[in-house]
C-alpha cells in the first residue's frame, strides 16, 4: 500500500504458495511471483526476468526477519541505494549485538553457553535469568528461569531445538519497557517514535499493549538519543529502519534487543495516527535514495490493545468486532485468524489474535477506549 501510494508498481516475491492461491486477497500487490527465498540465484533470475520485461527496479524491501537481510543484499547486488546488510546481520544476531554493546551504559550482564553445565554459582546468584535463542523473533524461544532447575531445563530445551546455536543468558531487567522506532538515512539516525510496551506473563514476555508517547521527558529523551547513536555507530548502519527495545532500570536505559526493521503488527498505523507519519512509506523513500519526510503533522495519544485467548482450540466464530469498531475513539479493529484456525494461549507474539487501536486527546482516554473495545471481542473455540 505504501509503495502504491508513492506511485510505484509492486511485485511480491513469496515462498508462500497459499498467497498465490488466495491472490484476490492481495489487491495492493500488482504482481506476485513464487520463489525460493532461501536461494539468492533464483531470486536474482526472477529480478532479471522483470528487467527484461522493461520494468525498472527502484527498491527491494522486506519488513520481516530474516528477509530484511536478504532484501538488503539483493539491493546491493542490483546497484540500488538499499539498506546496510552488514549492520542488519549484526542486529539479527543477538549475541553479536550483546558483544557490540559491551562497555556502554546501555549494556547489561549476559553470558553464552553450550549446555546446562554452564550453570554455576555466578548465574544462580543473578536469578532470575532470561534464556533465549540468539535468533529468536517475536518472543519465541525467550523464557524467564526463576531457579537453577528451570535454568538448566530451558538451556537443554533450546540446545535440543537449535543444536548448532549457543544459548544466550541475560540478566532480567526490572522496570517499564519501551521501544524506540528509528530511521537511519545516509548515516543520520532520526527518532520517529517512543512507545511504552505493556508486557504480560510470568515466564513469557508477551506485549499486549502499546502506548505511543507524544511527549518524552527531556532526561529520558536525551538518554534515548545517545543510546540510538551508540547502536548506529557500533553496527555501522547507514540506511535502514530499526527499533530498540529497552527497559528503564532505576532511571537508566538498558537495551533488551535491537531489530533491523519497523516493529510488526500495528506499529506503522499507530505512528501514522499519532504523528501523521507513514514510517513504511518514508523507509521506502530512504531506500530509494530520497530524503524521508519525518515532520509531525499532528500529536495524538494512541493506545493499542491486543487480544489473546486463555484456552486453546479450533476457532468456531468471532463475536464483538462490529461493536468494538463503534466504540468512541477506536480507529481500527483487526482480527487475524480465520474460522477453523487453531488458537493457543500466548507463548509468543504470534499468539496475539486481534488488536484494537484507539486515539484520544489524553493518554487515559485512549487506553480506556482501546481496552473497553478489545474486551468486546470474543474468540469461540472448541478443544
Amino acid at each position: 500500500m505504501a509503495a502504491g501510494g508513492l506511485g510505484f508498481y509492486t511485485v511480491l516475491l513469496t515462498n508462500r504458495e497459499t498467497f498465490l492461491e488466495k491472490r484476490t486477497e492481495f489487491p495492493d500487490v500488482h504482481e506476485m511471483i513464487q520463489v525460493n527465498l532461501e536461494d539468492m540465484n533464483e531470486i536474482l533470475n526472477k529480478l532479471k526476468f522483470l528487467r527484461r520485461q522493461g520494468k525498472e527496479i527502484v527498491a527491494i524491501s522486506s519488513f520481516i526477519d530474516p528477509y530484511v537481510y536478504t532484501a538488503a543484499l539483493l539491493g546491493r547486488e542490483c546497484g540500488l541505494p538499499s539498506q546496510t546488510p552488514e549492520a542488519i546481520a549484526k542486529m539479527l544476531d543477538k549475541i553479536c549485538m550483546r558483544e557490540l554493546l559491551q562497555g556502554t551504559p546501555y549494556s547489561s550482564f549476559f553470558r553464552t553457553c553450550d549446555d546446562s553445565s554452564a550453570v554455576d554459582s555466578t548465574l544462580i546468584g543473578r536469578m532470575p535469568i532470561v534464556v533465549k535463542s540468539p535468533v529468536s523473533t517475536g518472543s519465541k524461544d525467550v523464557i524467564l528461569a526463576t531457579n537453577h532447575m528451570e535454568l538448566k531445563e530451558q538451556i537443554t530445551r533450546l540446545k535440543r531445538r537449535y543444536p548448532e546455536q549457543k544459548v544466550l543468558l541475560e540478566e532480567y531487567l526490572e522496570g517499564p519497557q519501551y521501544l524506540v522506532e528509528v530511521l537511519v538515512h545516509k548515516g543520520m539516525p532520526h527518532i520517529v517514535a517512543v512507545v511504552e510496551q505493556i508486557v504480560r506473563g510470568k515466564h513469557r514476555f508477551i506485549v499486549t499493549g502499546y502506548r505511543v508517547l507524544p511527549i518524552v521527558p527531556i532526561d529520558l529523551h536525551n538518554q534515548i538519543e545517545d543510546m540510538v547513536d551508540v547502536v548506529v555507530q557500533r553496527t555501522g548502519m547507514r540506511t535502514g529502519a530499526l527499533h530498540i527495545e529497552f527497559r528503564l532500570v532505576d532511571g537508566h536505559c538498558k537495551i533488551i534487543e535491537v531489530n533491523p526493521r519497523i516493529s510488526g503488527a500495528a506499529m506503522n498505523r499507530m505512528i501514522q495516527i499519532a504523528f501523521g507519519i507513514n514510517l513504511v512509506e518514508q523507509t521506502l523513500k530512504s531506500q530509494m535514495g530520497q530524503k524521508p519526510n519525518l515532520e509531525r503533522t499532528c500529536e495524538r495519544y494512541v493506545f493499542t490493545q491486543f487480544v489473546t485467548v486463555s484456552q486453546g482450540g479450533v476457532l468456531q466464530r468471532v463475536t464483538g468486532k462490529q461493536q468494538a469498531s463503534r466504540c468512541v475513539g477506536v480507529e481500527e479493529v483487526r482480527v487475524k485468524p480465520r474460522i477453523g484456525a487453531i488458537l493457543n494461549p500466548p507463548t509468543s507474539m504470534g499468539h496475539r489474535y486481534a488488536y484494537v487501536l484507539a486515539s484520544a486527546d489524553s493518554e487515559l482516554e485512549a487506553e480506556k477506549s482501546a481496552q473497553t473495545a478489545a474486551g468486546l471481542i470474543q474468540f469461540h473455540v472448541t478443544p
